[in-house]
């Protein structure tokens, strides 16, 4: 059975607990991110879009907003 949970690392007594956790031979920490495991035309679209927004080439919210109400007026957005 794997359990994972989220646990806020700037409460001290968080920290602790991740300590011993440690201490447990059974407890395997695992220091991946699921970022790695999206396949790599998925990341090449991020890393795009991260660049695209860096350069000033976005829409704003209020124009997507507008569109998809005209779009989809039943959804009341």
């Amino acid at each position: 059975m794997l359990h994972t949970f989220h646990i806020d690392g700037s409460n001290s007594k968080a920290k602790a607990l991740m300590e011993y956790l440690r201490t447990l031979e059974f407890v395997k920490e695992d220091s991946s991110d699921w970022a790695d495991d999206l396949p790599a035309e998925v990341k090449n679209g991020i890393l795009e879009a991260i660049e695209q927004a860096d350069n000033g080439k976005t829409i704003p919210h209020s124009q997507i907003k507008a569109k998809h109400q005209k779009r989809f007026p039943h959804l009341n957005i």
